[in-house]
């Protein structure tokens, strides 16, 4: 009877959900008060963790699939699928949580962690502007019918 390396497949599956888990988190969810408009929101940094949590349970069941068969193949995959996930999964989670800060800004203004958190107000003017620019050149589009 052959065996199968359960623990391999386990950590490639798990190395794919990551990679699924990375793409969710850079898909924008939280809405801009007053605005049709998504970005990135707090919701966005939870799958960008998750998918780290995740990345790290294949790594780890990789490396245990890698030493307790002679079926390897599977198991290495997941390890390194796990390691690129563990890779991406940081960087898309740092990404995001500044991207966030905008929607946390346009949301809540002056009790932001952005603007308390800015000391010069000409930065923050700056933002303004450019937000102000983005929401004239929306009302400027053509509604939907």
């Amino acid at each position: 009877m052959e065996q199968k390396n359960v623990k391999g497949i386990i950590a490639l599956v798990l190395g794919l959900l990551s990679l699924v888990l990375i793409g969710v988190a850079f898909y924008p969810m939280d809405s801009f008060r007053g605005s049709i408009i998504k970005f990135y929101g707090s919701l966005n940094i939870v799958f960008g963790f998750l998918a780290l949590a995740v990345a790290i349970a294949a790594v780890v069941m990789g490396a245990i699939g890698k030493k307790n068969t002679e079926k390897k193949g599977m198991a290495v995959a997941g390890l390194v699928i796990g390691i690129i996930s563990i890779i991406l999964s940081i960087l898309t989670t740092c990404i995001v949580a500044a991207l966030s800060t905008v929607t946390d800004y346009v949301n809540n203004g002056p009790d932001s962690w952005l603007a308390q958190n800015v000391e010069d107000e000409s930065e923050l003017k700056q933002i303004d502007d450019a937000l102000e620019g983005l929401f004239d050149a929306i009302d400027k589009l053509p509604e939907e019918k």
